[in-house]
């Protein structure tokens, strides 16, 4: 009884702590969108636990850094961002990858303009739109993150 109390308790502590981190997508590209994710719910903290410790140090108060920014989006803008989504990281060199502002987008279904007997003509596919949100929220400067540990961390984001 004690060992399937133990083993229970074990695995409850390992789910807790991988929720934890709140990433779905452990990967360079699902780190960065986790980023723009916790910045337009406004979870500043949040966004700065996926900053290097020194780019933290860099931003001085890490929270009110980000948050500063962030009020200087537009409101469309600040609805956009939760949208964004990062279609693809460059490579750097070893375990450093840039995300340029034009990889950074929302993806759209666009607008069916083909008629077939009065009703659309479905579209399976997605247009890519350029985030003009996550371009402004890092100065159109882009991320470069860089593994640490085994983990995605970002290390300039702009700022």
């Amino acid at each position: 009884m004690r060992r399937i109390w133990t083993a229970a308790v074990a695995t409850l502590a390992v789910a807790t702590l991988g929720a934890c981190s709140g990433v779905a997508d452990h990967s360079a590209t699902g780190v960065a969108t986790s980023y723009f994710q916790r910045l337009s719910h406004r979870d500043y903290a949040g966004a700065c636990q996926l900053l290097t410790d020194s780019l933290k140090v860099k931003l001085g108060d890490c929270p009110t850094a980000l948050e500063r920014q962030y009020n200087r989006l537009s409101s469309t803008e600040k609805g956009d961002l939760g949208d964004a989504t990062v279609r693809r990281t460059v490579n750097n060199g070893k375990n450093s990858v840039h995300v340029y502002t034009q990889d950074i987008g929302e993806r759209v279904r666009p607008t069916p303009k083909n008629t077939r007997k009065g009703k659309p003509t479905p579209k399976a596919t997605y247009t890519f739109m350029h985030s003009r949100a996550a371009s402004d929220m890092t100065n159109e400067k882009g991320l470069v993150l860089v593994e640490v540990g085994g983990s995605w961390e970002i290390s300039d984001c702009g700022l």
